[in-house]
This record gives structure tokens, sequence and C-alpha cells, in this order.
């Protein structure tokens, strides 16, 4: 049976700050849980277009438009789809998969 991924559980676990450390990205502080800086995914104009709030675990680029989650922010930065980014953030955290909560129901992809 394939590994079903609980995505709101990750996005509650999973704190922003350790993997904007883990990605290299490098923030001043600009407020209570504000921080600004490059943007690590366009590295492109706007030097402080890039924001992050920690307190409420969320990001966003002025800039190039990229925004949410530890999970977007992954997928953003692997080029993969989020699915793929909760994977590897479930295998980093060091989470072992867990099963369906619910019976197959034969239209799973394959």
């Amino acid at each position: 049976m394939d590994n079903w991924v609980d995505f709101a559980a990750l996005k509650q676990s999973v704190a922003l700050a350790p993997l904007l450390r883990y990605y290299g990205v490098r923030l001043r502080r600009s407020g209570r849980d504000q921080y600004r800086g490059l943007c690590p995914i366009h590295h492109g104009q706007g030097r402080e277009a890039f924001h992050a709030n920690l307190s409420r675990n969320l990001f966003h680029c002025f800039s190039c438009g990229a925004g949410g989650t530890v999970l977007d922010f992954v997928a953003a930065m692997e080029r993969c789809t989020l699915r793929e980014a909760a994977l590897i953030l479930q295998r980093a955290s060091d989470r072992p998969p867990i099963e369906r909560p619910y019976p197959a129901t034969g239209y799973e992809k394959k």
C-alpha cells in the first residue's frame, strides 16, 4: 500500500525557521517574528522582497509572487510537487510513513 501524507500535520509540526537555515537563506529582522531578505527562489531583484513570518509559519516574495507554507517553500526550492515536498519533509523529520486512514477505493494512481 502507498504511503499516505498528512499535509496538515506536517505544516503544523515543521517550523519555517530551520528550513530557511537549511537552505542558507539570510534574512534580517524587520519586526516581531517578521524577517526580510533576498528571495532564495528566484534570486532576482528586490533586496527585501522576500518576507517570512515565523509565528505564522508563512513566507511571501513580493517580487516573484511565491508564497505559502513550509510545503510550498520546499516545493519551490526543490522544484517538485507538493506531495514530493511533503515526502521530503516527512523523511527529514524522521516521521514514519503512515497508512491511509480510510480503505483504498481502487481509483488511486498506480
